[in-house]
């Protein structure tokens, strides 16, 4: 009995969670808007507006190119601890050259230290670029509101 009570519960909550599923408006749709019932056309993505706004609060590019070019040589780096391992593990039978294991763990670990500026290099950027647009976002309600 009630399992199926707790059956019936579960379909009556799946039905009106169905009904009550709130979809927004697929490219091209309109839909109402919150006030005043305006209307909104949904339209694709605008690279160019967005840059714009990027570019709007003057982000610190050489932050951006700097990260990723530090990033292209962390992976190339990581790219060749393999390939040396390679030779490595070949020479594992006869003997092991310490120079050879050295070189390995030398290049793992700057490859890692490079891909950790990398990434907050990258990370600083981004986050310049959030903070300012929020400033501008801030002062532009601000001066709507004063």
């Amino acid at each position: 009995m009630k399992e199926q009570q707790a059956v019936n519960q579960q379909q009556k909550f799946q039905e009106t969670s169905k009904e009550t599923a709130v979809q927004g408006p697929q490219p091209g749709q309109e839909f109402k808007g919150p006030q005043d019932g305006q209307k909104f056309s949904r339209s694709a993505f605008d690279f160019k507006g967005f840059f714009g706004l990027i570019r709007s609060v003057k982000p610190r590019f050489w932050q951006l190119w700097m990260g990723l070019a530090l990033g292209l040589i962390a992976t190339v780096m990581q790219l060749m601890v393999p390939k040396v391992a390679q030779t490595l593990i070949n020479q594992l039978g006869h003997h092991v050259d310490m120079t050879l294991v050295a070189g390995v763990l030398v290049l793992f670990i700057v490859s890692a230290i490079i891909s950790a500026v990398s990434g907050t290099t990258l990370g600083v950027f981004g986050e310049n670029v959030v903070a300012k647009l929020r400033d501008f976002l801030w002062d532009k309600i601000f001066a709507v509101t004063c």
